[in-house]
């Protein structure tokens, strides 16, 4: 297959430009992570201070939020963060949980 020199041309300037298009956004976007980290950082220990000068004055504990990155190969396993599915989970899966009923129709938790 025979290809046009100006359109061969064309396309090698289009790769090039899109290659440092990318190589601009890399940098871009490493810079933008490590400014998220220090201020995952930075407000992690605003709120731990906030909550000990609280502590120190009022004798009222707080919690503290704690500002983590996310992994994104690590699946979230924290079911307060994940999405509500009110989908029946079945009699299977609910007694290998330890969930069963009582003789009230009440739900009764074994572990």
């Amino acid at each position: 297959m025979w290809l046009n020199r100006q359109t061969y041309d064309d396309l090698w300037k289009q790769l090039h430009e899109t290659t440092i298009a990318n190589q601009m956004l890399e940098r871009h976007s490493t810079a933008l992570e490590t400014t998220m980290d220090w201020l995952r950082v930075r407000v992690t220990q605003l709120e731990m201070e906030r909550a000990q000068l609280l502590w120190n004055y009022t004798g009222v504990k707080i919690p503290t939020p704690v500002i983590n990155k996310i992994d994104p190969e690590r699946p979230e396993t924290n079911p307060m963060t994940q999405i509500p599915n009110f989908n029946d989970m079945g009699d299977v899966e609910a007694a290998k949980l330890g969930v069963g009923w009582d003789s009230n129709g009440e739900l009764v938790y074994s572990k």
